[in-house]
Protein backbone atom coordinates (compact mmCIF):
# COMPACT_ATOMS: atom_id res chain seq x y z
CA UNK A 1 0.00 0.00 0.00
CA UNK A 2 1.18 3.22 -0.65
CA UNK A 3 2.00 5.76 2.02
CA UNK A 4 0.62 9.34 1.30
CA UNK A 5 2.35 11.43 3.97
CA UNK A 6 -1.40 12.40 4.74
CA UNK A 7 -1.54 12.79 8.81
CA UNK A 8 -4.49 14.96 8.92
CA UNK A 9 -7.50 17.02 6.60
CA UNK A 10 -9.32 20.14 8.03
CA UNK A 11 -12.34 21.46 6.31
CA UNK A 12 -12.96 25.15 7.62
CA UNK A 13 -9.83 25.24 9.55
CA UNK A 14 -9.60 27.48 12.86
CA UNK A 15 -6.92 29.26 12.63
CA UNK A 16 -7.02 31.17 9.54
CA UNK A 17 -9.41 33.40 8.03
CA UNK A 18 -9.03 32.52 4.49
CA UNK A 19 -7.39 29.42 2.44
CA UNK A 20 -8.94 27.61 5.05
CA UNK A 21 -11.34 25.73 3.11
CA UNK A 22 -9.46 22.34 2.79
CA UNK A 23 -6.28 22.20 4.64
CA UNK A 24 -4.30 18.82 4.20
CA UNK A 25 -1.09 18.29 6.48
CA UNK A 26 1.77 16.10 6.02
CA UNK A 27 4.20 13.91 7.79
CA UNK A 28 7.89 15.01 7.76
CA UNK A 29 8.21 12.90 5.02
CA UNK A 30 6.61 14.61 2.67
CA UNK A 31 8.22 17.28 -0.18
CA UNK A 32 7.27 19.89 -2.53
CA UNK A 33 8.13 19.94 -6.33
CA UNK A 34 11.36 21.58 -5.35
CA UNK A 35 12.07 18.67 -2.74
CA UNK A 36 11.56 20.91 0.16
CA UNK A 37 9.69 19.92 3.31
CA UNK A 38 5.92 20.24 2.69
CA UNK A 39 3.75 20.83 6.14
CA UNK A 40 0.59 21.98 4.52
CA UNK A 41 -1.46 22.83 1.36
CA UNK A 42 -3.90 25.38 1.79
CA UNK A 43 -7.42 25.35 -0.38
CA UNK A 44 -9.69 28.18 -1.23
CA UNK A 45 -12.82 27.03 -3.17
CA UNK A 46 -14.21 29.90 -4.55
CA UNK A 47 -17.76 29.15 -6.10
CA UNK A 48 -19.49 30.98 -8.71
CA UNK A 49 -22.96 30.56 -10.42
CA UNK A 50 -21.97 30.66 -13.66
CA UNK A 51 -19.25 28.54 -15.12
CA UNK A 52 -18.63 30.45 -18.10
CA UNK A 53 -17.15 33.63 -16.28
CA UNK A 54 -13.08 34.73 -16.19
CA UNK A 55 -10.42 35.68 -13.15
CA UNK A 56 -8.79 38.92 -13.85
CA UNK A 57 -6.68 41.23 -11.97
CA UNK A 58 -8.47 43.20 -11.27
CA UNK A 59 -11.06 40.36 -9.42
CA UNK A 60 -7.85 39.77 -7.10
CA UNK A 61 -6.85 43.06 -5.73
CA UNK A 62 -10.79 43.81 -5.58
CA UNK A 63 -12.52 42.91 -2.03
CA UNK A 64 -16.01 42.41 -4.02
CA UNK A 65 -14.49 39.45 -5.52
CA UNK A 66 -14.71 37.77 -2.38
CA UNK A 67 -17.60 39.42 -1.04
CA UNK A 68 -15.32 41.50 1.32
CA UNK A 69 -15.20 44.75 2.04
CA UNK A 70 -12.25 46.06 2.72
CA UNK A 71 -9.66 43.18 2.10
CA UNK A 72 -9.36 41.87 -1.73
CA UNK A 73 -7.81 38.02 -2.62
CA UNK A 74 -3.99 38.64 -3.02
CA UNK A 75 -4.30 40.35 0.71
CA UNK A 76 -5.60 37.81 2.48
CA UNK A 77 -3.22 35.34 0.21
CA UNK A 78 -0.26 37.50 1.78
CA UNK A 79 -1.72 37.33 5.56
CA UNK A 80 -2.27 33.73 5.43
CA UNK A 81 1.09 32.92 3.36
CA UNK A 82 2.28 35.76 6.34
CA UNK A 83 1.31 33.43 8.74
CA UNK A 84 2.27 29.95 7.87
CA UNK A 85 5.07 30.13 5.18
CA UNK A 86 6.81 33.79 6.17
CA UNK A 87 9.79 32.74 4.04
CA UNK A 88 8.06 30.98 1.52
CA UNK A 89 8.53 27.45 1.74
CA UNK A 90 6.41 25.02 3.78
CA UNK A 91 3.25 25.86 2.37
CA UNK A 92 1.13 25.87 -0.54
CA UNK A 93 -2.16 27.87 -1.31
CA UNK A 94 -4.32 27.07 -3.66
CA UNK A 95 -7.20 28.96 -5.18
CA UNK A 96 -10.23 26.40 -6.64
CA UNK A 97 -12.80 28.12 -8.93
CA UNK A 98 -14.47 26.70 -11.48
CA UNK A 99 -13.42 29.94 -13.74
CA UNK A 100 -10.40 30.02 -15.46
CA UNK A 101 -7.92 33.25 -15.97
CA UNK A 102 -9.19 35.64 -19.10
CA UNK A 103 -6.81 35.09 -21.80
CA UNK A 104 -7.00 38.30 -22.10
CA UNK A 105 -6.30 39.52 -19.18
CA UNK A 106 -2.69 40.75 -17.92
CA UNK A 107 -3.02 38.08 -15.08
CA UNK A 108 -2.41 35.48 -18.10
CA UNK A 109 0.87 37.18 -18.66
CA UNK A 110 1.81 35.15 -15.40
CA UNK A 111 -0.10 32.20 -15.10
CA UNK A 112 1.13 28.77 -16.08
CA UNK A 113 -0.92 26.75 -17.68
CA UNK A 114 1.63 23.79 -17.29
CA UNK A 115 0.45 23.45 -13.26
CA UNK A 116 -1.40 26.33 -12.11
CA UNK A 117 1.18 28.60 -10.80
CA UNK A 118 1.74 32.33 -10.53
CA UNK A 119 5.26 33.00 -12.43
CA UNK A 120 7.18 35.00 -10.09
CA UNK A 121 10.27 36.31 -12.47
CA UNK A 122 7.40 37.42 -14.70
CA UNK A 123 4.59 38.67 -12.06
CA UNK A 124 8.00 40.96 -10.51
CA UNK A 125 9.35 41.80 -13.39
CA UNK A 126 9.28 45.64 -14.58
CA UNK A 127 7.79 45.98 -18.40
CA UNK A 128 8.96 48.66 -20.62
CA UNK A 129 5.95 48.63 -22.47
CA UNK A 130 3.80 48.64 -19.95
CA UNK A 131 6.05 50.33 -16.99
CA UNK A 132 5.75 49.04 -13.32
CA UNK A 133 5.51 45.36 -12.70
CA UNK A 134 2.37 44.00 -11.64
CA UNK A 135 3.53 43.92 -7.95
CA UNK A 136 4.02 47.42 -8.03
CA UNK A 137 0.80 48.15 -9.40
CA UNK A 138 -1.22 46.05 -6.99
CA UNK A 139 0.63 47.71 -4.06
CA UNK A 140 0.73 51.08 -5.36
CA UNK A 141 -3.40 50.40 -5.59
CA UNK A 142 -3.06 49.46 -1.89
CA UNK A 143 -1.10 51.91 -0.75
CA UNK A 144 2.11 50.48 0.35
CA UNK A 145 5.55 49.92 -1.62
CA UNK A 146 6.34 46.25 -2.65
CA UNK A 147 9.38 44.72 -0.62
CA UNK A 148 11.40 41.25 -1.32
CA UNK A 149 8.69 39.57 1.35
CA UNK A 150 5.52 40.70 -0.73
CA UNK A 151 7.17 39.08 -3.56
CA UNK A 152 6.98 35.66 -1.76
CA UNK A 153 3.35 36.42 -1.49
CA UNK A 154 2.34 34.20 -4.79
CA UNK A 155 5.03 31.94 -4.44
CA UNK A 156 3.28 28.93 -3.11
CA UNK A 157 -0.01 30.06 -4.76
CA UNK A 158 -1.32 28.27 -7.30
CA UNK A 159 -4.77 27.62 -9.17
CA UNK A 160 -7.22 24.61 -10.07
CA UNK A 161 -9.94 24.50 -11.73
CA UNK A 162 -13.11 22.67 -12.17
CA UNK A 163 -16.88 21.17 -10.90
CA UNK A 164 -18.02 21.61 -7.27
Amino acid sequence: MPQTHVIRVEFEASDSRAFDDVVIHYDDGMRDELGQRLEADHYQIKFHQRANGAITWDDLISPDFINASKISFLQRLHAVQQQFAPGGLGHRLFLYSPWTVDSHDELAEVFSQQDGRIRLRDLVANRPDRGKSVVRRCASTWGFPPTPNWKLSCGPCAWSRGRH
